[in-house]
């Protein structure tokens, strides 16, 4: 509840599915949590399905959302590798069924059922695809949307570990990383393939039980290293403005590709290389098309990376080897084509920025980047989110020390002027001028003097006011709030006087009626003279 009560508890076979051994060890029990159904009334509690991935096995159990009671249960013979969210619901009379992909896992038995003979030998068999809930409204809705629907996976050559993502349906964020053996690290290879749908892919999936989407490859980026870090952007995210006004009032306009993810590769922390040879290479890679849109590399640096993708900017910390801190950097990517703001072509409809993009189309960008010490070290990174996205975006950094940090985002401005002050118009921008140690504030602590204690993530949501932000942490322990990185704009404080304003309005109105009353007094008697 809001006030931290737990209202229900429910135990999912996680443990009877780990304790299965007949599948390859490294096939770990995952969980995920999605939203099943969706009532448009009060009278019905929103369902959620909770998908439970073990080895060789998963299981789907359908959760009344208010009492915890289990709805229906699913049992999937195969172990599943991602969950694809579909975030466009199937309007079902007086609800909305929401969609999810599930990625097999390429080492299960049963994965040849779905998979296509491929010339190449070289290449891996297609992944299986399978579609929940398995029902012909859904297989419809699929059949409308596959042109637009992707997804990526994640391959670690020489390293038993696969994950993966997801671009225009939906996104599943796959966890940081660290290599295993950091002898291996000059020949490990980083491999991540795109797929797509067949279109028509769902035309049979809801007269069968188990049946499988086809899927057709569509791109594959071999990064050299080994995966320190891996982020991806949240298609949902809700984006206000489409442009950043300056201070000399000009305009730059932000690149928003929701089809983006971030990879950085390189050196592991306790590798036997030298700090001086040490780096991390990072890349921006387009999920749909496969392209690389930007990389760069940070010498004397190791993972591992954290990072997080909003909006149009990436920010991503690592350790710098050379001088033992932490490092952190920030990409800010802007359309650089050409604009006609006239206002002709603002009447006839003709600005580039007012019909839709595609990710198929090259853009010219301008890339913006800059490096910071942070002076903590850190193990974690998210950002907050509202509503509708007006609201400025801060930070949540998870310390070292097992607690949340709210860092603002303009202190990780690759725009920060390299002087001592700010001019006027740069101060309009609120930049701060630039130092590259960024300090704590120990008033901007999200947990106070709590420490939550083996962390497992944060959860954060926008709140009905735009100006609230809620956050969720969650390990052993677990702390929930409410934050308000600009200040609640738009609601009044706690201590707000309303004796006053009632005092304030009926002044006014009598004020109102007196200056009314001596002004028809005033005519009349100039009438009269």
């Amino acid at each position: 509840s809001g006030d931290g009560r737990i209202l229900w508890t429910h135990n999912t076979a996680a443990a009877a599915l780990a304790a299965s051994t007949s599948a390859p060890q490294q096939q770990q029990q995952q969980q995920y949590l999605r939203v099943w159904k969706r009532f448009h009334d009060l009278k019905h509690a929103p369902q959620l399905a909770v998908i439970t991935s073990g080895p060789g096995v998963s299981e789907v159990s359908v959760l009344n959302g208010h009492t915890g009671e289990q709805l229906r249960q699913l049992k999937l013979p195969y172990s599943i590798n991602k969950v694809v969210p579909i975030h466009q619901p199937v309007h079902d009379g007086a609800a909305e069924q929401y969609i999810t992909l599930l990625v097999e896992h390429p080492n299960n038995n049963s994965s040849s059922r779905g998979d296509k003979a491929i010339d190449n030998s070289d290449l891996p068999p297609l992944p299986c695809v399978h579609l929940l809930p398995n029902s012909p409204a859904a297989a419809e809705h699929i059949n409308a949307i596959s042109s637009s629907l992707f997804f990526w996976l994640q391959q670690q050559q020489g390293v038993d570990r696969t994950a993966g993502g997801s671009s225009a349906a939906g996104r599943e964020q796959a966890p940081n990383s660290r290599g295993s053996n950091a002898d291996d690290s000059d020949t490990a290879m980083a491999v991540f393939r795109g797929y797509s749908l067949e279109p028509g892919a769902a035309g049979t999936v809801g007269s069968t039980d188990d049946a499988v989407l086809p899927v057709v490859p569509a791109w594959q980026v071999v990064l050299p290293g080994r995966v320190l870090g891996v982020a991806a952007k949240d298609p949902a995210e809700p984006v206000h403005s489409y442009v950043k006004v300056l201070g000399d009032r000009s305009l730059k306009y932000r690149y928003l590709n929701p089809n983006l993810i971030f990879v950085a590769t390189g050196t592991p922390l306790g590798s036997n290389e030298a700090p001086a040879s040490a780096s991390v290479a990072v890349a921006l890679i387009n999920t749909v098309t496969g392209a690389v849109i930007h990389q760069q590399v940070h010498s004397g640096c190791a993972g591992p990376v954290y990072a997080v993708v909003s909006e149009n900017w990436v920010v991503y910390t690592m350790r710098d080897v050379v001088n033992m801190r932490q490092q952190a950097a920030v990409i800010e990517l802007y359309d650089a084509s050409h604009h006609d703001l006239s206002l002709e072509a603002i009447i006839l409809g003709r600005t580039q920025h007012s019909s839709s993009q595609s990710s198929y189309g090259s853009v010219k960008l301008e890339v913006l980047s800059q490096s910071f010490y942070l002076q903590h070290f850190i193990k974690g990174l998210s950002v907050t989110q509202t509503k509708q996205g007006i609201t400025t975006k801060q930070l949540l950094v998870q310390t070292i020390s097992d607690q949340l940090y709210a860092l603002d985002k303009r202190f990780l401005d690759p725009r920060r002027p390299m002087r001592a002050k700010a001019t006027a118009e740069e101060m309009e921008e609120r930049l701060v001028p630039y130092n590259e140690l960024v300090l704590f504030n120990t008033l901007q602590y999200v947990t106070q003097d709590k420490q939550i204690m083996n962390w497992r993530g944060v959860t954060v949501a926008g709140a009905v006011l735009e100006s609230t932000t809620l956050v969720f942490c969650y390990g052993a322990d677990m702390f929930y709030t409410r934050m308000s990185p600009a200040q609640n704009f738009d609601s009044l404080q706690s201590d707000f006087s309303y004796g006053l304003l009632v005092v304030a309005l009926v002044a006014l109105l009598v004020g109102t009626w007196f200056a009314s009353y001596s002004s028809q007094q005033a005519l009349l008697k100039a009438k009269w003279q």
